[in-house]
């Protein structure tokens, strides 16, 4: 409800047009997201996502894997050989993580101008139409 809430006040004060809310993998965002903001869309931080991955894989791999996980948050086909490459490895859980948060309804970062990019991905915040 603390979600649903805050947005509802901000809408109050003014806030419209948002097309996309970046955020951690929190259910109960997601779910306000959908609700206070239809047509927009919401993606995990990809801060977030690559420590929820590395979590799941051995510390010796990791620094390996932070480079390979920050290309493949900007290119789907990279994004998919990393899933088949992680499951492959033995890493199941790693390449369910990626998996369940590929964006095939969301928009990715690169549907952004170049200069918001780097913001999009790593942020909570709203897109609004004038901000694109």
């Amino acid at each position: 409800m603390f979600w649903e809430y805050l947005f509802e006040d901000l809408k109050e004060r003014g806030l419209k047009g948002v097309k996309l809310i970046v955020s951690d993998g929190h259910k109960g965002i997601q779910k306000a997201v959908r609700e206070s903001f239809i047509g927009s869309s919401w993606q995990m931080c990809h801060v977030h996502l690559t420590r929820q991955v590395l979590k799941k894989v051995p510390k010796k791999k990791q620094k390996e894997m932070t480079e390979k996980i920050k290309e493949a948050l900007v290119d789907s086909q990279k994004l998919n050989y990393l899933i088949k490459e992680l499951d492959g490895m033995g890493y199941k859980n790693a390449a369910d993580t990626l998996e369940s948060f590929q964006y095939d309804e969301h928009p990715l970062v690169t549907g952004f101008k170049k200069m918001r990019r780097k913001y999009i991905r790593s942020s909570f915040l709203g897109i609004s139409s004038r901000t694109n």
